[in-house]
């Protein structure tokens, strides 16, 4: 019986501290150089109300358009609770190179948090995303 209860109490507290994960949307960010009026994109990204100790994830593809190579210098996020990981770390070649990158919302403390993601290509172009999301407890 001892060891029912200790079962059923590991379960309990499994279940307790298991982690959410919510996906949003692929957002696909298209970049040629072959328009010198323009040097960034700039968006946003709602996280939405996630639960506290839970993770929310946005997933962007970048793809060069342009008729010109897109080398990628840096990549560099800021806020609490955001973390990112990439795999654009070479160069992208003219008309349909890609890569990938990912931003998590993974909140430890209740409330609003904002932050931001930036990714600059060279020779002169710089992706902005500004980040948002409110943590909750249930």
């Amino acid at each position: 019986m001892k060891l029912l209860i200790i079962a059923c109490s590991l379960l309990l507290s499994i279940s307790l501290f298991a982690q959410d994960s919510v996906t949003l949307k692929t957002t696909d960010i298209q970049i040629s150089l072959d328009n010198a009026d323009k040097s960034y994109d700039h968006l946003s990204t709602y996280f939405g109300a996630v639960p506290v100790n839970s993770v929310s994830y946005a997933n962007y593809t970048v793809t060069n358009i342009g008729d010109r190579p897109l080398a990628f210098r840096q990549a560099r996020i800021a806020g609490p609770g955001f973390y990112a990981r990439t795999n654009c770390n070479t160069v992208l070649p003219p008309r349909g190179g890609r890569c990938g990158f990912t931003i998590e919302f993974r909140p430890y403390f209740q409330g609003y948090s904002s932050g931001q993601f930036m990714m600059s290509f060279e020779p002169d172009y710089t992706v902005i995303i500004d980040l948002s999301g409110q943590a909750i407890r249930y």
